[in-house]
């Protein structure tokens, strides 16, 4: 009889961290998840899950064994982050440090942000471009904060793989689906509780913004596609972007929501620099996913109308029970 493997996940009370847990346990995986629900709420314990409450940058090792680490423990959402931008750097870079060097011989899947590719790109951007300090810096309006804590931790996790640290870098691409709050600026789910309410959609800038928007179903399928993958886990190839490479402009999803609520809201434009004095916002932020794609095949993305339907289906079915 195999022994049942034990994964833990740091963050993991959060929107895609419960994904990840959900994952884990229907895999027959023991999760013990630690979090310090200041971005979440306690998911329920149930059998194979233990939950801790704690920082991450005060972890203390665990004394069961463990066989593989997905580390998500951050501060997320664009208002949350710009508020407190020396706390986000600080969670993203001691937290990250904090769990190599307890966990030396573990391997780690550590989550970063489509954010270190900073803010000038117009075409699909790959893991290969060599991103600056600068560039996450102008992202972070030349403060400490989510974009440099990101870059920072990739740096530190790559100079710690030639000491046998076995870990995989992920780049999310703006992941949305069923759970996920607007409250710090997620902007599908902003949008949706706005509609629903009939009250104006308020969109920051032109609207011409692209944006590719992944369901956390397909995200979490696709990863662990990847992770499965030996090869994935090689030293040097080992940062990945994750997400549907379908782009829709800010306004066109806000006339989408509008669409798929009924909604009577009008569509409000205010300057970015109105609500984030100083900060520049990113034009376009498309995924090039064809080195993942070569390691696992083509992934599975179902499109924003769907992703949509699906978020306000479960909204309808948890109203009504």
């Amino acid at each position: 009889m195999n022994k049942q493997k034990h994964a833990l996940v740091t963050g993991g009370c959060g929107f895609i961290g419960q994904s990840i847990v959900d994952y884990l346990i229907k895999s027959n995986y023991n999760v013990t998840v630690i979090d310090d629900f200041s971005t979440s709420y306690p998911m329920q314990e149930r059998p194979h899950l233990e939950i801790i409450e704690e920082d991450v940058i005060l972890h203390t090792r665990l004394s069961k064994p463990i066989d593989i680490i997905f580390h998500l423990a951050s501060l997320v959402g664009m208002d949350l982050c710009y508020k407190n931008n020396r706390r986000t750097y600080d969670v993203m870079t001691l937290g990250a440090r904090r769990i190599l060097s307890l966990y030396p011989d573990v391997p780690k899947v550590f989550f970063s942000s489509s954010c270190v590719y900073g803010l000038d790109y117009s075409t699909p951007v790959d893991e290969n471009l060599e991103i600056s300090k600068k560039q996450v810096m102008d992202y972070d309006q030349n403060q400490y904060g989510y974009a440099t804590g990101k870059w920072q931790m990739e740096k530190d996790i790559i100079a710690a793989s030639p000491n046998n640290h076995k870990s995989i870098i992920i780049r999310p691409f703006n992941v949305i689906g069923k759970n996920q709050s607007g409250t710090y600026g997620m902007v599908v789910p902003k949008f949706i509780k706005a509609a629903r309410h009939n009250l104006p959609i308020t969109v920051h800038g032109s609207g011409n913004q692209l944006r590719c928007f992944a369901h956390v179903d397909d995200f979490t399928i696709n990863l662990f596609k990847l992770i499965d993958n030996p090869q994935s886990w090689r030293s040097d190839n080992m940062i990945y972007n994750i997400g549907s490479p379908n782009p829709i402009g800010i306004k066109d999803l806000a006339e989408l929501v509008k669409l798929k609520t009924a909604s009577t809201s009008p569509i409000k434009f205010e300057a970015y620099d109105d609500y984030y004095p100083g900060k520049k916002d990113v034009q376009v932020r498309i995924p090039n996913i064809k080195k993942a794609e070569q390691l696992i095949g083509k992934m599975t993305w179902r499109s924003i109308s769907r992703s949509i339907d699906s978020i306000l289906i479960h909204e309808n079915e948890t109203v009504s029970v």
